[in-house]
């Protein structure tokens, strides 16, 4: 059978979710590693508490990731996306602001929800939207994008907090994220 071109429609929503996954996972990236286990070492936390900083955000994916799909067919996909993306660029903006342990591991938490929400309700989405003889393809696609925001973040991060601190590193990533 003849390959099923997608529609204009399918097609847009298909890149958006692509450009969306490239920037939110690299500005995600970006606070992940190297800045937060620099800020919360900076803060005071030994190594067991670093583990439960850098850990808050996985426990929230854990939790989040599972009632996510059936979410978004509750309330609408739309909706769960909408909500990841303002995390996404909200929180990196309140990090500056962080002045304790508890609360870093709070933020990390919160900013854990975007990509716990965002990951398996694009993936719906796509599957959703995608011609069937295109799914693998679409799914593949957009792996790679978040995959390649999750490569460039760190790198970008490393460099502007050598270069300008940890302050303007947060407010790039949240930057990156509003894009």
């Amino acid at each position: 059978a003849p390959m099923q071109q997608p529609g204009a429609t399918a097609a847009r929503l298909y890149a958006g979710l692509c450009a969306t996954a490239v920037v939110s996972y690299c500005s995600y990236a970006m606070c992940r590693v190297p800045i937060i286990p620099l800020y919360a070492t900076e803060l005071g936390a030994g190594p067991a508490t670093l583990g439960l900083v850098m850990g808050a955000s996985t426990i929230t994916g854990i939790l989040l990731k599972f009632p996510a799909g059936a979410w978004s067919d509750v309330v609408g996909r739309r909706r769960l996306l909408v909500l990841a993306t303002l995390v996404y660029a909200a929180l990196p903006f309140t990090y500056p602001a962080v002045g304790s342990l508890g609360v870093l591991i709070l933020v990390r938490a919160v900013h854990g929800s975007a990509s716990a929400l965002f990951g398996p309700v694009a993936a719906a989405t796509l599957s959703d939207a995608a011609p069937p003889d295109h799914r693998g393809t679409w799914l593949g696609t957009y792996a790679a994008f978040q995959g390649a925001g999750q490569a460039i973040g760190p790198v970008f991060a490393g460099y502007l907090l050598g270069a300008y601190g940890f302050s303007t590193a947060f407010l790039v990533a949240g930057a990156v994220a509003a894009a």
